[in-house]
């Protein structure tokens, strides 16, 4: 539950109300009301004045959540986001919030306020992430030793035989001056795919290098750009390896100095869902009562009784 609202944070359908009704209070947050206006402002389109509805119960529940990380966020560093930064943010975000900016910022259902909003909250996110890896002393050298795939995102194209052999052939041609993709079309196992490189679930590249098997993992990240690697062993064969380009650090002091330059959202994820849950469970959250009641177990709003 907590992960799938924040994820709500991303693709927001919030709900309007008709002007007469804007005055409304839907739900108090730490004493400061939150009214139908302060969602109307976020959406275009039609309105609506449905209380009992679960549209509306998720949307306010978004609304409540995004609003307690921003303001707590913003306390950790003692001064406000400001909305320069957040439009900043949406010009050019870090990669792997791209897409959630672009989503948000290409649906016609959401005002620019919404999309400032959307940056605010990533930016509270990462606010929140850096304050946590500060002191945890063991995060950085946990990472580095024991998962450090999973800090490089790169694009890498290969040719996989069956055999070392066959592997060892392909080499040989390629380092006496045959092209690599015309080599892959040749003898890789991985016909649809040929020389091209390996995408990721969305079809795209770079892709993070986490999602390949662990030795497949180390040689892209070892090797030189441009250069095709020997033969590399795994589980599913042989692998000559060509990494066009790489984004990651190249050293641990690099990884240790500045962590949220290459940190996963995953990773910060794990560091920040537990701050922002408790943060909830500290607020005093009161909601309209036909919308529903504030559940601090969920961290949600649970439809009033019948």
């Amino acid at each position: 539950m907590f992960r799938r609202l924040l994820l709500l944070a991303a693709t927001l359908a919030l709900v309007g109300a008709a002007c007469s009704t804007t005055s409304r209070v839907l739900a108090t947050v730490d004493g400061k009301d939150i009214t139908y206006e302060d969602l109307n402002v976020l959406l275009t389109g039609e309105e609506t004045t449905v209380l009992d509805s679960e549209t509306m119960r998720q949307d306010l529940s978004t609304y409540i959540i995004q609003g307690v990380i921003i303001r707590e966020a913003e306390a950790l560093v003692g001064r406000s986001i400001t909305d320069a930064e957040a439009a900043d943010f949406v010009t050019n975000p870090p990669f792997e919030y791209e897409a959630t900016i672009r989503n948000v910022e290409s649906d016609s259902r959401f005002t620019d306020l919404a999309v400032n909003r959307q940056a605010k909250l990533l930016i509270a996110r990462q606010i929140v992430a850096q304050s946590q890896i500060a002191e945890d002393e063991t995060f950085a050298v946990d990472i580095w030793n024991n998962n450090r795939a999973v800090l490089y995102v790169g694009c890498v194209r290969q040719i996989r035989t069956e055999t070392e052999a066959e592997a060892r052939d392909a080499y040989d041609r390629i380092i006496a001056g045959e092209d690599f993709v015309t080599v892959a079309e040749e003898v890789t196992l991985d016909s649809q795919l040929g020389g091209n490189f390996i995408p990721d679930d969305n079809g795209q590249c770079p892709r993070p290098l986490s999602g390949f098997l662990d030795q497949f993992s180390e040689a892209a990240i070892n090797a030189e750009i441009g250069v095709v690697t020997e033969p590399v062993a795994t589980d599913a064969g042989f692998h000559l390896l060509l990494v066009e380009s790489r984004i990651g650090p190249e050293s641990f002091e690099e990884w240790a100095a500045d962590p949220l330059s290459f940190v996963t959202p995953g990773q910060i994820g794990d560091v920040f869902v537990p701050w922002y849950n408790d943060r909830l469970l500290e607020a005093d959250i009161v909601v309209n009562e036909e919308i529903g009641t504030w559940s601090q177990a969920g961290i949600g709003i649970t439809p009033p009784e019948n």
